[in-house]
């Protein structure tokens, strides 16, 4: 693993123009950056001649219904290649994306975990998630250009990050990262979602709560990610519209 290193808030402006569609294909643990792919399942639709290739742009998910929102297209298929990283409750751990790249698509970003019953390189998801981080939007009036008034949180972000709970049972599970882009037309949220395995080593004790199913019916129709035109158009954006906005898919589970 090598230093995690922060880009230039300077640079962020430009960025966008070359962000295209963005994986997170980085583990971060503690602040020490794997190498891409390494502990994070890798989709086919990465073709591997560009395994490090951060100019290549990825397809975001559409189907809510689909297994691939649990951890991107077809990447079970890459489960037996990725490595499984170590971690220790308490530990900061989480995502980040190639160099180049930040998240600047409007809408929240989440952080989910699932148990596996057994080896995690076996498994598909299928068991219950927990949400143990989440982003959202907020509202600045003083902001000197309209634009920036209405602002998520994750937007020109290159690195996500959470601690273990410290109550959180030992074993080894899928660690999920997901963007969802949010739109005010219903059922056109495009999805960026990538799963990191680990291990999680602790004393345990907590009762991870709620539990979701992911896909299931309600990321169709939450309105977390099938927004008001007032948060999606910042011409039309006001602070009673934010106060409203709800993060979607469950509460996070702090241990």
């Amino acid at each position: 693993m090598v230093s995690a290193t922060v880009i230039s808030l300077a640079l962020l402006p430009y960025l966008q123009l070359v962000a295209g569609h963005y994986p997170f294909p980085y583990f971060i643990r503690n602040g020490e950056l794997s190498e891409p792919w390494e502990f994070v399942r890798r989709s086919p639709a990465w073709p591997l001649e560009r395994f490090n290739d951060s100019n290549y742009n990825l397809s975001p998910l559409f189907d809510p219904y689909s297994t691939d929102v649990r951890c991107g297209e077809k990447s079970l298929k890459a489960a037996p290649e990725t490595q499984v990283a170590q971690v220790k409750a308490g530990d900061e751990i989480g995502f980040g994306l190639f160099p180049g790249k930040t998240v600047y698509h409007p809408g929240p970003l989440t952080m989910w975990l699932s148990k596996a019953d057994g080896n995690v390189s076996e498994y598909d998801g299928s068991g219950h998630w927990f949400k143990t981080y989440e982003t959202g939007v907020k509202w600045d009036p003083e902001s000197p250009r309209k634009s920036e008034r209405l602002h998520w949180d994750a937007s020109y972000i290159t690195q996500f990050l959470f601690k273990v709970p410290e109550t959180t049972p030992p074993g080894q599970y899928l660690l999920r990262i997901a963007h969802d882009q949010v739109t005010h037309t219903f059922n056109t949220t495009q999805r960026f979602v990538n799963c990191a395995q680990i291990e999680i080593e602790g004393s345990g004790g907590g009762s991870p709560t709620p539990l979701v199913r992911i896909p299931n019916p309600a990321m169709m129709f939450d309105r977390g990610q099938w927004i008001i035109t007032e948060l999606y158009d910042y011409l039309r954006a006001s602070a009673e519209a934010v106060d409203s906005y709800k993060i979607p898919y469950e509460a996070v589970w702090k241990g």
